[in-house]
């Protein structure tokens, strides 16, 4: 079982992950931030296998594993069509599941680093041999579990942006939850 994926980025065959939006490893556009618009970015996808029955998409930031032991899940989508080679900015994703992001909502919920910080942001592709069918409300964690028992990943590829607490990003520390954007 592969227990997070991140596994499958080496074991898989690589596919290409570009955006018009940000270079790899440059900084996300301040609209793509959770107090900003909130928007996620364009990604392009390049070199999905024949066999492919679905894509499953994630952006994930890992350095939160520091404070809440895990990478936090901004978006994760599965069900996508496997001929899909844009998915647009900000659009609904035709025929796909967007899944429940670590803000408790369904769909994207952008970067939010904390006070003084430029944190770093996965995108993630895998095309997988079977085609999911979970519920929204499905944690990160089912649906890794879910590909590692039940198929396996094809092809994987990852674009890594940056995004910083000075792109108008505000963390609020108060509340009944504690730390929150």
């Amino acid at each position: 079982m592969i227990a997070d994926l991140t596994a499958a980025l080496e074991d898989a065959a690589p596919l290409t992950v570009t955006s018009p939006d940000f270079e790899d490893g440059e900084r996300l556009p301040d609209w793509t931030g959770f107090v900003n618009e909130n928007e996620r970015p364009e990604l392009r996808i390049e070199g999905v296998p024949d066999a492919a029955e679905s894509l499953l998409v994630t952006m994930v930031h890992p350095e939160a594993a520091d404070v809440v032991d895990h990478g936090w899940v901004h978006w994760q989508a599965w069900g996508v069509d496997p001929e899909t080679t844009v998915l647009p900015r900000g659009e609904p994703l035709d025929g796909a599941t967007e899944g429940y992001n670590d803000f408790l909502r369904q769909g994207w919920g952008g970067p939010s680093p904390p006070p003084e910080q430029v944190e770093t942001y996965r995108f993630r592709v895998y095309a997988l041999d079977i085609d999911l069918d979970l519920p929204p409300a499905t944690r990160r964690a089912r649906v890794a579990s879910t590909v590692g028992l039940e198929g396996s990943v094809l092809a994987a590829g990852e674009l890594t942006g940056e995004y910083g607490a000075d792109q108008g990003t505000v963390f609020v520390t108060e509340g009944p939850r504690g730390l929150r954007p």
